[in-house]
């Protein structure tokens, strides 16, 4: 060892006790001390296993960004780690982005940063492999076949290393991305260590039960219009800064943003399919011209794929999640596809139990030799005199984990869902009569809603989910001649107790006529018709 003697005219006390930064052996001393570790400070080695980078379109959420920083900087005192935070929402609203964002920025701030991609039990074997190769360890071969993961020697390994670190040592950040499905024992495998961070991203909104002890959370959402602005325009080769920035091109930015629902991955999917539009001007109405009529193939294309490091599309960004669930529960994409098919924003939990008890009043007359589907009758049992909901709330529950539902409270609490998850859903089951059963659900909760007194208040509401009443979309739901009549007078009864007397007329119309052509003018039901009609002609003082 060099031992280097620095004379200095002082005794104990001044050596330990400086009077300020400006005193001169104060500056002498610092000044040796950076000679001797300088050295050692360069050569230190920043080891760094992350597999990706953020994409060339990154555009910065500051918000959000902060929030990352701040929570993962707060002390966890009952944590297997210092510091813990898990980044949950919706598939595809840039969770992953934002760990790539936090690791690349703190590039040099910890050292290893290590990557691990739990969206299956074969993509943590190969990351453990990948993170003890950079950390150099040196591991067992053996021919022992385990089928645990805690038991895997290059796991074992990774996880010893990190624990074993000293105050000494190096902070680690420690970060699982996709963790999604918790049931095969991702939890298990992360590293305990007082040097430690971890960071996970999770469409699972339980995912910080899999921090033992105590973790911060953050909820990831869609994009504010100035984010996806900024998105669009860095796919188009344009400064959102500019003057040059014509204004009807950010309103085009927007009005793609908005079908979209502004969803990152969405967004920046769309994006780059404009670049390569050879009009960058013109990129923005083009795209909208597409997607109206080619919305399927553009949603499902995997040629412009870039946002998800695992290389997603937003046809593919909910598969994992929604067939693990429907491998489970059966009947739980019935239900989300019951949920996708309402024509309203928010579709109410007392739509549900106006069917449950309007489905006596119209089964006879409308299901002629048609049985209730089981899990519709589950779904809208009665207990009691009172809808039951059970099996509502359980749906509910396992859809809200996952954020492809959101509940809504207020008078009339109920559910909404992204435009796109709704697009997701329509496309499952299609096989299935969703046209007469969507219009069997309305029916049942009309006909208790148009017999009942106790609630009219719902009455505006339930008619943002009215379905279509054209003949044509009638017949498409299989409803026979005879039925159509009945279809149409419900609805015209309940927009004239609405007293939205000129569609309660034009329905009531069709009923008289079709009654006319089927029944003939001195039929019973015919005679009602016309009086219906007359009634309503009577209110509107005609």
């Amino acid at each position: 060892m060099k031992v280097q003697n620095i004379p200095l005219p002082v005794d104990h006390y001044g050596l330990n006790k400086f009077g300020s930064k400006n005193d001169a052996n104060y500056k002498i001393i610092l000044q040796k001390l950076l000679e001797v570790i300088s050295p050692q400070i360069s050569q230190r080695q920043v080891l760094y296993s992350v597999p990706f980078t953020t994409i060339n379109s990154y555009t910065e959420r500051p918000t959000l960004s902060r929030e990352i920083e701040e929570k993962l900087n707060r002390s966890q005192s009952r944590a297997q780690v210092p510091h813990a935070l898990v980044v949950y929402g919706l598939g595809g609203t840039g969770k992953s982005q934002l760990a790539l964002k936090y690791a690349e920025t703190h590039r040099k701030d910890f050292s290893p940063i290590l990557w691990i991609d739990a969206k299956d039990e074969e993509s943590v074997r190969s990351s453990f492999g990948r993170c003890a190769s950079e950390l150099g360890l040196q591991i067992e071969q053996t021919n022992k076949q385990s089928f645990k993961l805690t038991d895997l020697p290059v796991i074992m390994a990774v996880r010893r290393w990190l624990q074993e670190r000293r105050v000494s040592d190096d902070e680690w950040l420690f970060i699982v991305d996709n963790a999604d499905d918790p049931s095969w024992g991702i939890k298990w495998v992360l590293p305990d260590g007082p040097r430690g961070r971890i960071l996970i991203t999770s469409q699972d909104t339980t995912a910080p039960n899999l921090i033992k002890g105590s973790c911060e959370e953050i909820t990831i959402g869609m994009m504010d219009p100035l984010q996806t602005r900024t998105l669009l325009l860095t796919h188009l080769r344009l400064d959102l800064g500019s003057d040059s920035v014509p204004q009807d091109v950010l309103e085009d930015c927007d009005k793609v943003s908005d079908q979209l629902g502004y969803l990152p991955l969405a967004v920046d999917l769309a994006g780059a399919y404009m670049a390569n539009d050879t009009d960058r001007q013109a990129a923005l109405r083009n795209y909208l011209v597409n997607y109206k009529k080619h919305q399927d193939y553009l949603l499902r294309s995997e040629h412009y794929r870039g946002l998800s490091p695992n290389e997603k599309t937003v046809w593919t960004v909910w598969d994992t999640t929604l067939s693990r669930i429907k491998a489970s529960h059966p009947e739980s994409s019935m239900f989300l596809g019951l949920i996708a098919r309402f024509r309203g924003g928010v579709v109410q939990e007392e739509l549900f139990r106006l069917a449950s008890h309007g489905i006596a009043l119209i089964k006879d007359e409308f299901l002629n030799d048609k049985e209730l589907p089981l899990w519709f009758v589950e779904l809208l049992a009665i207990q009691g005199r009172e809808w039951e909901g059970f099996y509502y709330r359980n749906f509910c529950t396992i859809f809200f984990r996952y954020n492809l539902l959101q509940r809504v409270d207020g008078e009339w609490p109920g559910l909404i869902m992204h435009s796109l998850v709704r697009w997701r859903a329509i496309k499952d089951n299609p096989a299935w009569p969703w046209h007469f059963w969507c219009l069997f659900f309305m029916m049942a909760a009309g006909a208790e809603l148009a017999a009942q007194n106790a609630r009219p208040h719902f009455r505006r509401h339930f008619m943002t989910h009215v379905p279509e009443l054209e003949i044509e979309s009638l017949n498409r739901a299989e409803v026979s001649p005879k039925q159509i009549p009945l279809v149409l007078r419900m609805f015209a009864v309940i927009y004239y107790q609405e007293r939205r007397l000129k569609e309660a007329e034009e329905l009531g119309a069709q009923v008289m006529e079709t009654r006319k052509k089927i029944l003939g003018d001195e039929h019973p039901d015919t005679l009602i018709s016309m009086k219906d009609l007359a009634v309503t002609y009577g209110n509107q003082g005609r």
